[in-house]
């Protein structure tokens, strides 16, 4: 706790320096000395007045949020919660962001009275401070702040924003884990909701949550319903980064369900991409986790795909008269080219003299053949898919899109060949062609089409 202003302004002046500008913050900081605050106090009536301009309190609301970390939490109440019940939607914005790092009886009361308040009288331009009011509660770790909000997450006869932005606020809360697996475990639940449910399980840090978290997870790999498996892949995704012993992973059946999802799982989730996809994701996003628990050394990794087949939904190329609710989408199967585990490694060993071949400890069977080699002094990671014609690979863009071009020199011409990343978009071989083109594809087109010259 600090009572020098000054001081802890020059400390988030200083992590200005070394992180990306954050111009809203700058011009806050200009327009508090412009209005000549130097001390706590001079900032705490600024924020406290009506009449003062409200450009002006809002900014020094949100200097104190910046260094509400450090300022004496007895003190940043009153101001805030005074702010808070101004009618400039602004400012009450921006109060409630700053009280994430306050706490007492009159933080927690004052913020329960301004979200019934929203409760009461929502409307659509009112939602963001609503959700900001939420996490401010979330922040209080006390169950009577959570309480309101996880009635709003399980109630069925609310809109599904609000439940949407409850379901969202509790993830990563030890308050909000039973919450969050009723409604994803609650078979008359909404399917969609469901799934929300189950992503934000991700957002759990701790090995004890995760190990509360991960039977559930495991159950939904195998349950009908694709959102519910697509959304418990995402979340073992996350979890995957998180855990200090992966073992643990190994040891729930997270590792093996994934692997019978990358294996058997053809289902599209409408509107993203194959669950199968998310599961190798997961599954790849553990091992390299596990590696670096192992070996005690961090490597960059992100997983890409290298094959014929792209596996997002093109929904948003579709009229509303084309696209079915409940309709069923699967990968496209490809059946007219495949490579034998023994010609690709005799592929891979002539051009990359390094290669090492099915290391994996322990092996994941989705892939027919898994190897790791180095090029530009960056490890790639990956290995054949079972199919026979799409290859998973691990490191970052550049040589990831150096091991693509040359893989097209061994891919047969007359096919399609993608680099394909999953969440983040994918690149047309056959259109672009240097490592230039692909990069900026793949940077500037996530989730979306090249156009007319584009074929699915």
């Amino acid at each position: 706790m600090s009572k020098d202003f000054q001081t802890d302004l020059a400390e988030i002046l200083s992590w200005q320096e070394d992180a990306q500008p954050n111009e809203q913050l700058a011009r806050s900081i200009e327009l508090t000395r412009q209005a000549g605050i130097v001390t706590y106090d001079d900032l705490f009536r600024v924020i406290r007045s009506d009449n003062t301009a409200p450009e002006l309190r809002v900014a020094a609301c949100l200097v104190l949020r910046n260094i509400g970390h450090r300022a004496d939490k007895r003190r940043t109440a009153g101001p805030l919660i005074a702010a808070l019940q101004s009618d400039n939607l602004d400012l009450k914005r921006e109060a409630a962001r700053a009280m994430w790092y306050t706490s007492g009886k009159p933080t927690l009361q004052a913020l329960l009275i301004a979200l019934q308040d929203l409760n009461d009288n929502l409307t659509p331009d009112k939602e963001h401070i609503r959700r900001d009011i939420m996490y401010a509660l979330v922040k209080l770790k006390e169950q009577r702040a959570v309480a309101p909000i996880i009635a709003m997450a399980l109630d069925k006869n609310r809109d599904n924003m609000t439940r949407i932005d409850a379901i969202q606020v509790l993830s990563g809360t030890a308050y909000g884990i039973d919450t969050l697996l009723h409604i994803m475990s609650d078979e008359s639940e909404a399917r969609e909701r469901r799934g929300d449910a189950a992503e934000q399980l991700g957002s759990c840090h701790s090995d004890e949550d995760i190990g509360r978290i991960l039977p559930h997870l495991v159950a939904a790999l195998s349950h009908p319903i694709a959102d519910l498996r697509f959304w418990a892949t995402f979340a073992l995704t996350s979890l995957g980064r998180y855990l200090k012993d992966p073992q643990l992973f190994i040891d729930s059946g997270a590792l093996a369900a994934l692997v019978h999802i990358a294996n058997e799982d053809m289902e599209i989730l409408s509107g993203w991409w194959a669950v199968r996809e998310e599961a190798i994701a997961a599954i790849e996003e553990w091992y390299r986790h596990f590696r670096i628990f192992r070996e005690k050394k961090s490597f960059s990794s992100m997983t890409h795909f290298l094959g014929p087949v792209r596996s997002h939904d093109q929904k948003w190329t579709r009229s509303t008269a084309e696209t079915q609710p409940d309709e069923l989408l699967l990968l496209p199967t490809f059946t007219a080219w495949h490579i034998t585990s023994v010609d690709f490694m005799k592929h891979m060993s002539k051009r990359w003299q390094d290669v090492r071949f099915n290391t994996r400890q322990p092996a994941t069977n989705y892939l027919l053949v898994d190897f790791e080699l180095t090029l530009d002094d960056k490890l790639i990671t990956g290995g054949l898919q079972r199919g026979g014609h799409t290859l998973t690979l691990n490191s970052d863009h550049e040589p990831v899109i150096q091991f693509a071009l040359w893989w097209k020199s061994v891919f047969p011409a007359e096919h399609k060949l993608y680099l394909d990343l999953w969440a983040y978009g994918y690149a047309d071989l056959d259109r672009f062609t240097t490592e230039a083109e692909i990069l900026n594809a793949i940077e500037t087109h996530p989730y979306q089409v090249y156009g007319p010259k584009d074929e699915t």
